[in-house]
């Protein structure tokens, strides 16, 4: 074959890989930026909250005060389907208690939340039916259980959550160490899949045709990826 086509070739997999490689480690410094940026969001908003004073109620910008809702000495009295919800109120100095939800805005729609949550209960079965069907060798099978764990979990937590509506993320350990380990696996998954392409572009017809040997080392980015794995570990635990 033309030598410069080769060379043309080998040049572009082994930048495709090493790029993948610098996506990844881009990805990890992203949910870093982010998980940063909402301890500092929750910072200010705590700071906000606190120098309020007992007459007021809290407005979340650019929403109005109470957001659909109207103020009546410091405590939000909602207006239609809205209600009010602790989960994931960063603004909040300390949670409610259950008889009383002064200091929340009006941000939340049960009847919307739950509908959301049974479609993700439905998704759930029906995705995991669809891999299962497919499933012909122990192989495979062993290579679909991180995504038929990620579709298990979130199964889980949408039944729970369908059964006690106050099961709240950040609040409710069990219901919140199932949502972590469905991204998890969900994460997992799409690593195992990845590596599956990347073996088989490696051994693709394109390269035996011109006669290269794959110079490509996807043990290295392998062990990049076990790396990125035992790290999201740690977080997961933590």
């Amino acid at each position: 074959g033309n030598p410069f086509s080769a060379l043309f070739f080998s040049c572009r997999v082994v930048f495709e890989f090493q790029s993948s490689t610098f996506l990844i480690v881009y990805e990890r410094a992203q949910y870093v930026k982010e998980f940063l940026g909402h301890i500092f969001i929750s910072w200010v908003s705590t700071i906000k909250s606190m120098s309020l004073s007992p007459e007021e109620c809290i407005r979340l910008a650019p929403a109005s005060i109470c957001g659909s809702g109207d103020c009546n000495q410091s405590t939000c009295i909602c207006s239609g389907s809205f209600t009010q919800s602790s989960e994931l109120s960063l603004y909040l100095t300390e949670l409610p208690s259950d008889d009383q939800n002064s200091g929340l805005v009006c941000d939340t729609v049960d009847n919307l939340i739950t509908v959301l949550y049974v479609l993700a209960l439905l998704s759930c079965i029906y995705a995991a039916y669809q891999h299962q069907i497919r499933v012909k060798t122990r192989k495979h099978c062993r290579r679909l259980l991180p995504v038929q764990s990620a579709y298990f979990c979130g199964f889980l937590l949408s039944l729970v959550r369908l059964i006690d509506s106050k099961r709240y993320l950040a609040q409710d350990a069990f219901f919140t160490a199932l949502f972590a380990l469905c991204w998890f696996f969900a994460h997992t998954s799409s690593l195992v899949f990845y590596n599956k392409f990347i073996v088989y572009q490696s051994k693709s017809s394109v390269v035996a045709r011109l006669g290269l040997k794959s110079r490509i080392r996807i043990d290295l980015l392998i062990s990049m990826q076990a790396i990125v794995q035992a790290v999201d570990a740690v977080f997961l635990v933590l």
